[in-house]
């Protein structure tokens, strides 16, 4: 072989390996797109829901086409999350238990998977705490998730709600590092914008003596215990 007929087969040889990555980037492209297209008929759809009464036809059809969302492009966090959605809505509206825990236990499997993929996000942790409160499973995977969500967003609303709500409804099954994750939180969320709802939730737990012990440290925990207010 001489030497132009070697630079000719490394130029051919290089010609084709271009072309064949332009043809997996089109392909990553096409899939990408279309998968984008599915995922918008499905989450107006879910939009839907909120106005409707929701039948298993109708739950069927959207999980199908997410689900095809999902094989064209199966590593995007935001399709893993509603994938998630469907089955949590799934669950609040089954009759069962048994059916209840089944889809409970898929949403999880796809919000743990979104986590995965996307560990900054609050709101996807403070679904699998809502989720692993309900199945009563208080174990590694519920740590993690109550401490990412503070983590990440320390201050936002809904994160204040799941944690004080989960936490002080599961308080006996909680660690000492758990129990101070969400006095943390109830405190941050008395003085945030949705105080009230905060000072509610309190109220309304018969586990509300049980952060009474930690009330002489904080004037706003102190406000909820009056017996330990005249001490």
């Amino acid at each position: 072989m001489t030497f132009f007929q070697h630079q000719s087969r490394i130029i051919n040889i290089s010609f084709l390996a271009l072309i064949g990555l332009l043809l997996w980037l089109i392909y990553l492209s096409f899939s990408y797109g279309l998968a984008d297209i599915l995922a918008e008929q499905a989450n107006y759809e879910m939009q839907l829901w909120e106005n409707q009464e929701l039948t298993l036809d109708t739950w069927n059809s959207t999980q199908t086409i997410l689900q095809q969302a999902l094989q064209f492009d199966p590593q995007n966090p935001d399709l893993l999350e509603m994938m998630g959605k469907m089955y949590d809505w799934k669950a609040k509206r089954s009759f069962s238990l048994p059916e209840q825990i089944v889809a409970h236990q898929r949403a999880l499997d796809y919000f743990r998977k979104a986590a995965k993929k996307r560990p900054i996000s609050a709101l996807t942790w403070a679904n699998i705490i809502l989720i692993k409160n309900f199945l009563f499973q208080y174990d590694i995977q519920f740590a993690t998730a109550l401490e990412q969500a503070v983590l990440q967003a320390p201050w936002h609303p809904f994160i204040h709600h799941v944690v004080v709500y989960v936490g002080l409804s599961a308080w006996q099954h909680l660690s000492e590092k758990e129990q101070s994750l969400v006095l943390v939180t109830i405190k941050r969320g008395l003085v945030g914008r949705k105080a009230t709802q905060i000072a509610n939730l309190i109220n309304n737990s018969q586990h509300k003596q049980a952060i009474c012990k930690y009330s002489q440290q904080s004037q706003e925990l102190l406000n909820f215990c009056p017996y330990h207010q005249k001490q």
